[in-house]
């Protein structure tokens, strides 16, 4: 927390002091349509999942302030703890160069087969070059929206918190999804983008296009 607003690009994180809000809880992982819609993406066959636990894992508020941004491009990162599905719920509109929600499209194709052993003290060897050759080899995308607007990504997507140029503050809540089937494999990753783990619709549409 030492780091002055220019080092952190405006971008700032307010996690464990917000957890306890209802208001907060209601937005993400008590919000039945957010819910639901991620369900039906990581909902395995019920005669796999039976009895198995639906585990939201709330992030906090993501506030980026505006700053005068001198980058030549948008850096990317990949999420190092393990979830399915992540949330990105904006909290007023954004628009682009807004502080925009940042992906590279495709990236998590790439990017799984080789995030097997990817945590938060353990970076496999040359991680960090792929990412970057993934930075350069495909164009990044700033995912707008009005007040309200949901972005649901996959975990191993190459993506960023975008610059906010426009004056102001982005304001946008992050709550990440799995199921307790996917927690108990996370140790051992088949290196698979998508595997029976997830909804079989999700998984039958992943083979369609091998």
């Amino acid at each position: 927390m030492i780091r002055s607003m220019d080092d952190r690009k405006g971008r700032l994180k307010f996690r464990d002091g917000t957890r306890s809000f209802r208001s907060m809880r209601a937005l993400t992982f008590h919000n039945r349509a957010l819910s639901e819609s991620v369900k039906s993406l990581i909902k395995p066959h019920t005669g796999i999942l039976k009895d198995k636990r639906f585990m939201p894992i709330y992030r906090g508020i993501y506030p980026i302030f505006s700053q005068n941004s001198t980058e030549d491009r948008i850096r990317g990162h990949c999420a190092t703890h393990f979830f399915q599905v992540g949330s990105v719920v904006y909290l007023n509109d954004v628009e682009v160069d807004g502080g925009a929600f940042t992906v590279w499209p495709g990236s998590h194709h790439i990017i799984t087969p080789h995030a097997t052993t990817l945590s938060h003290t353990h970076k496999p060897e040359g991680f960090d070059q792929l990412c970057e050759r993934v930075e350069r080899s495909i164009n990044p995308v700033q995912i707008t929206g009005k007040q309200g607007t949901v972005i649901l990504w996959h975990h191993r997507l190459l993506h960023s918190a975008g610059s906010n140029n426009l004056g102001g503050v982005r304001y946008a809540m992050l709550c990440d999804f799995k199921n307790s089937m996917a927690e108990e494999k996370s140790s051992d990753q088949s290196g698979q983008v998508f595997d029976e783990t997830w909804a079989p619709d999700v998984l039958a549409e992943y083979k369609k296009r091998l």
